[in-house]
């Protein structure tokens, strides 16, 4: 495998952007993005890059040399956040009141707690360098996405709980 679908396979792995691994090593976007492009372009490397990378990523040279592809993705949600979604969809909290002003507040809550939880799985679902309609050309192979069943379903909930104040609301 190629340096460049190595360095892909580190960030994606590790759930870091372009641009935070870029601020890490000490590059520009653009020159991090170059790396994970263009087998000429990471051919002529500085020890010095590829010295900053394996430190970020905990790993050896040979550890480096090791990797091979499939790619596995799992989907993870810091706990505070699961334990916000499990909030909005508790049965004490997804009870309409006679107050509009309560209902209202309540559906600003679960809103926030929703937007919270979509921004984290953007980020998840992220591959802006991959046309993922065409991995077989790119020559890049993903495997699997494991998606957290739990809190997709919490995230269903909390949108049908949502919907159920929207109703009420507007």
């Amino acid at each position: 495998m190629d340096v460049a679908n190595k360095l892909r396979k580190l960030r994606h792995e590790a759930g870091f952007s372009q641009q935070q691994v870029a601020d890490a090593i000490g590059v520009s976007k653009t020159t991090y993005f170059r790396l994970e492009k263009s087998a000429e372009y990471n051919a002529n490397m500085s020890v010095d890059i590829l010295l900053k990378i394996l430190d970020l990523y905990n790993i050896s040279f040979d550890e480096f040399n090791d990797i091979d592809f499939p790619i596995v993705k799992t989907e993870k949600f810091s706990p505070s956040l699961v334990r916000e979604l499990e909030k909005v969809v508790d049965d004490d909290f997804a009870v309409l009141s006679p107050n509009w002003k309560e209902n209202r507040a309540k559906f600003k809550e679960i809103q926030r707690v929703l937007n919270k939880a979509m921004d984290e799985r953007a980020v998840f679902f992220d591959f802006p360098e991959w046309d993922l309609s065409s991995l077989k050309k790119s020559g890049i192979m993903l495997e699997m996405v494991n998606l957290d069943t739990r809190v997709e379903r919490l995230l269903e909930r909390a949108v049908k709980v949502q919907k159920m104040f929207s109703d009420a609301i507007f």
